[in-house]
């Protein structure tokens, strides 16, 4: 792996989105679920049940059928801004 600088430097790369994130109680480690949320939003978009879909995704991606749910309602959470 190569350093590209500090974690400081990162974060003040982006600080206002960041922030936005912190604001919302986005958890960073969330991004690992991001393609099963694109699949969940297409099935459903398929025009397919909830529960169906969570059981295929718990399936395909080897996670309790609870956890996708959870994971389901936390990313479709709306953002708010306080302005940015």
């Amino acid at each position: 792996m190569m350093q590209i600088g500090t974690v400081a430097e990162l974060l003040n790369l982006n600080e206002r989105y960041f922030q936005l994130l912190n604001d919302n109680g986005v958890r960073i480690e969330d991004v690992q679920y991001l393609d099963l949320y694109r699949d969940y939003k297409r099935l459903s978009a398929d025009g397919l049940k909830q529960s169906y879909i969570v059981a295929h995704l718990s399936e395909e991606y080897d996670i309790p059928e609870r956890t996708i749910y959870r994971v389901i309602a936390r990313l479709s959470k709306p953002v708010v801004s306080a302005g940015l």
